[in-house]
């Protein structure tokens, strides 16, 4: 998000962190954690998040949100599905046993 400080009007850009349990659209889960979005054209502006919800004490004490520039959601990420990390161990294993079956003719040899 990007919002204009409180004490200073600097705009600044703030990453959060969501990670929604309701199904709906992406207002709906937002407006589940007290973040009211608003679209106005091609811009997503934030309103100022209402008492008792995770984000009013780190966003509503911090930005201007009814300031000369609007808080606005700039960029939004959403985690990809895909294969556990450990999965790759499997293949470097295989690799190492190829090198460790490949060497050990070297250690059954006579030196020169």
């Amino acid at each position: 998000m990007s919002a204009p400080d409180f004490d200073t009007a600097i705009v600044k850009e703030k990453t959060i962190v969501i990670t929604p349990e309701t199904e709906g659209s992406g207002i709906d889960r937002l407006d589940a954690f007290g973040l009211t979005v608003m679209e106005d054209g091609d811009m997503l502006l934030l309103d100022e998040p209402f008492p008792g919800t995770p984000f009013f004490e780190s966003l509503g004490n911090e930005y201007d949100f009814y300031g000369d520039v609007p808080a606005q959601i700039v960029m939004a990420q959403i985690e990809n599905d895909r294969m556990p990390k450990e999965v790759f161990f499997i293949p470097a294993l295989l690799l190492l046993l190829m090198i460790v079956g490949l060497q050990s003719r070297r250690m059954t040899q006579a030196p020169f």
